[in-house]
């Protein structure tokens, strides 16, 4: 771990940070770490799912920039204006990442008190998607809360969200999913501030049948590994696998679903996901979901 001083932060790190450093304080270390997915950053599955496949992600990209700038589609200080400069910019960096790394002597990532990263989310995602390290300076400053709790008071979809949420626990390891009846208010509050953070909360609605009230749902929660699993849960993924598999047969509409989606996030069960599929059948057959076993069977086929 080296050090630099406030002076060697110019030109390298944004000034509106610059300014809100402690006064008193004029070296700062630095050190070299490969970033990683984490629940206050939703916004890095999303520009991760960017980069993979930037035909099907464009529209959620597109969204969750509305978001952040308040629909205007600027970037304060900068020459960034409308959603096309945005990924095009993006895509440059990108490039140049994978091809040359990145660039200590030209820009460092800032983070937060517990490391968290506080600006510079697009490095962040290329050097990710590149598999290449990132050099970020421990600013001592509060983190940011970019979460999927964010996004939605800024105006982001439903839609949106579920597939910002799909790329999550496709992307990170550490995802596990949760379903658990639903609850009242007061009850769900005593359980999420035992949980601690949480990546997603959804409420899943089940298809009407003769032996359902017509609000039947499912509570679904993401968590990561580290956080508390309720005991109350119905069901808990056992695995990355089982997670992933999980999320696409709870988050994408089955084909034909929702016209005029903003995603194209279609994606067809792979091997190894037969056994899962057969667990949520068997679960929402105990409870006596006939209706909801056969769309299950049908998303799975």
């Amino acid at each position: 771990m080296r050090h630099v001083s406030r002076d060697d932060l110019a030109g390298r790190l944004e000034p509106f940070l610059i300014a809100r450093l402690a006064p008193g304080q004029g070296r700062f270390a630095c050190r070299r770490f490969r970033p990683a997915l984490i629940w206050s950053r939703l916004d890095l599955a999303i520009k991760l799912l960017y980069l993979k496949d930037a035909e099907t992600a464009r529209d959620l990209y597109d969204a969750h920039i509305a978001a952040f700038s308040l629909g205007d589609m600027k970037e304060p200080g900068s020459d960034k204006h409308g959603a096309a400069a945005f990924r095009r910019q993006f895509e440059d960096l990108h490039r140049r990442i994978r091809d040359e790394g990145f660039d200590a002597d030209q820009s460092l990532i800032p983070l937060a008190r517990g490391g968290s990263i506080l600006n510079g989310a697009h490095r962040a995602a290329c050097a990710m998607q590149a598999g290449k390290p990132v050099v970020g300076v421990e600013t001592g400053l509060d983190p940011v809360i970019y979460d999927y709790r964010y996004f939605r008071r800024r105006g982001m979809s439903d839609e949106d969200l579920d597939a910002a949420v799909l790329a999550y626990v496709d992307l990170a390891p550490q995802a596990r999913i949760a379903l658990l009846s639903p609850m009242t208010r007061r009850a769900e509050r005593a359980l999420l501030a035992r949980l601690g953070p949480l990546v997603y909360r959804r409420v899943i609605r089940l298809t009407p049948a003769p032996n359902l009230p017509a609000d039947a749902a499912l509570l679904l929660l993401v968590v990561d590994a580290g956080g508390t699993v309720p005991d109350a849960a119905l069901w808990v993924s056992a695995s990355h696998d089982e997670a992933r598999a999980m999320a696409r047969l709870l988050l994408v509409p089955p084909q034909g679903a929702r016209p005029g989606a903003s995603r194209r996030l279609l994606y067809r069960w792979r091997r190894g996901t037969s056994r899962l599929r057969h667990q949520a059948i068997a679960l929402l057959g105990r409870m006596g979901m006939k209706e909801n076993v056969r769309r299950l069977y049908r998303r799975g086929r």
